[in-house]
């Protein structure tokens, strides 16, 4: 590339710290030369410190409150100045040229609405946990693609991908303009698949770029908590009255209703683990009281993105 337009990195802490600064600390090994790094502070309630990190490229917004996964980000997106956005979970960290591959397709390319590196487990790097996905929309399930290729032969791969997964998304800052922010109605969980689905719908594709990598230390504070369970379920019905209609959606309803959750309680219930099934049911029962969310009108989005 002949020029190197600017990538504003955006990641959201909460309670995660020291996470953060490897993710930090890895990121400094960038041979990407044009990068800001925006962290979110999502009022975390542990003691951080963050002036122990000196470096002109780090910025860090504090949240009054938890805005959740979808609006730490939107805040950041709020303050990022560049071409392109690259959204990182805190408990990742990248290999050095991370961005090369993924910029150099985005603009290459301009119906990109975002682009997926390879992720791979970093307590076993040679798992992998994202290469492409495809959604079924009678079932709502995701497939994992590309799983049964070794890590290193999937340098070459690019290729469509239905969903991009939220742990390390590129995103060129004029979809962001037409298509709008994360929605906020989801909090934590499911809230990229939903802005994938709002690409999709604008005309943009997402695409799985194999030649880059990021290290995913895999939701290390939501293992098997209440929290998760709630989302995921809750989200998953969510995601599904947003995006899918007609015999899509009634199948894939009933297929997490008859199928998914049950299979789900089933599985809690020969562990013993009754508050997990508690706030999974109240996942299932709060779509019934769910009141539509406005969403950032279209000219409010190209306000903060000035």
């Amino acid at each position: 590339m002949k020029d190197y337009p600017l990538v504003s990195i955006i990641t959201v802490n909460y309670n995660q710290f020291e996470f953060t600064v490897a993710m930090i600390e890895s990121l400094s090994q960038l041979t990407y030369p044009n990068v800001e790094i925006i962290v979110v502070d999502n009022a975390s309630t542990e003691d951080v410190l963050w002036d122990s990190i000196k470096s002109a490229s780090v910025e860090i917004i504090y949240a009054e409150r938890n805005l959740g996964f979808a609006g730490g980000n939107n805040l950041g997106i709020k303050k990022a100045k560049g071409k392109y956005l690259l959204f990182l979970n805190n408990d990742t960290t990248v290999v050095p040229d991370l961005l090369e591959p993924l910029v150099q397709f985005c603009e290459n390319n301009s119906n990109v609405g975002a682009v997926g590196p390879q992720i791979v487990y970093a307590d076993h790097p040679s798992r992998i946990q994202f290469s492409g996905s495809r959604l079924n929309r009678y079932t709502s399930q995701i497939k994992w693609m590309n799983l049964d290729l070794a890590v290193e032969n999937h340098k070459d791969i690019v290729e469509l991908s239905d969903l991009v997964h939220g742990a390390a998304m590129l995103v060129p800052t004029k979809v962001i303009k037409e298509v709008g922010m994360m929605s906020e109605e989801f909090f934590l969980l499911y809230e990229e698949f939903d802005w994938c689905e709002r690409m999709k719908e604008a005309g943009y594709s997402l695409f799985y770029i194999g030649a880059s990598k990021v290290f995913h230390k895999v939701s290390m504070t939501m293992k098997n908590s209440p929290i998760k369970s709630y989302y995921m379920t809750r989200n998953r019905i969510l995601f599904i009255q947003r995006n899918f209609t007609g015999l899509q959606r009634y199948c894939s309803l009933l297929f997490v209703l008859l199928i998914g959750v049950p299979k789900s309680l089933f599985q809690l219930g020969l562990k013993r683990e009754w508050k997990l099934i508690r706030v999974t049911l109240k996942g299932v029962f709060s779509h019934l009281k769910r009141k539509p969310v406005k969403e950032y009108p279209k000219k409010e989005f190209i306000q903060a993105l000035k």
